[in-house]
Order: C-alpha cells, then structure tokens, then sequence
C-alpha cells in the first residue's frame, strides 16, 4: 500500500472539475469551466484591445456572458436578439448599424443556438463581401 505522503506528491489528471474548496497541489484538471475560460479569454481581449468596435450577440440563455462582456467592455453595442417560438434570429439593418465602417469590429456571439449563430455567420460574411 502506496504511503499518503507518496500519494499527495503523485500527479494526478482529472477530466472534470470538480466543485469543491479542498485544493491539492497534484491533482490537474483537462477540462476548465466556462465561466474559467470566459474570464480568461476576456482579459486577453482587454489587454489586447485598442480602438476596435465591439458588438455583443447574446440570446436570453446567455445573458450572464452578455453582462460578463458588458463589465469588461462598458462601451460595447448589443445587438437585439428576437427570439419566437420557431424562429430566432437579429435585425440585419440593426447589427448594421453597430458594426463600425473605419475600426475593425469584434464580434462576441453568445448562444447555443445552432440557427442563430449559423444565421449570425452568414450575416457577418455578408457584410465582409459587401466592401
């Protein structure tokens, strides 16, 4: 039977996280929480940033990240989501209108929605071709 000091120094990779406080210095998480990773990736953005435009699509699932971007970025445009019973998707006049002609455009799409982040896609690709 393996000692508990040499258990505690063993390298472990866990697959999940796990929610709770106790804290070992040898267990490894692959996998990182959202909530982690959005952290993260907005503070990238942050330090990266100069004067680019940045537009906030988020559906009413996702509404956190919308307000976690909205902490980091005060300044940033949201973009209507219309969401029906069948149908959802954005305005493309309105989105249009967010979307800046003289800076690059950031764009942070928030949602699960296969149809609307396909319909997003293609409306954004739209707007590229269009120069």
């Amino acid at each position: 039977m393996p000692s508990e000091r040499l258990i505690t120094k063993l390298p472990i990779v866990a697959p999940i996280t796990s929610e709770t406080d106790v804290s070992l210095k040898n267990v490894f998480f692959s996998y990182t929480s959202d909530a982690v990773l959005r952290e993260h990736i907005l503070n990238h953005i942050l330090e990266k940033r100069t004067d680019q435009n940045i537009v906030i699509i988020a559906d009413l699932k996702n509404a956190f990240a919308k307000d976690s971007i909205l902490s980091k970025f005060p300044e940033a445009k949201v973009a209507e989501v219309m969401e029906e019973k069948k149908n959802i998707g954005v305005n493309r006049k309105k989105l249009g209108r967010l979307l800046s002609k003289t800076t690059d455009n950031w764009v942070f799409v928030e949602s699960d929605n296969f149809k609307l982040i396909s319909s997003i896609t293609s409306i954004l690709n739209s707007f590229q071709t269009q120069k």
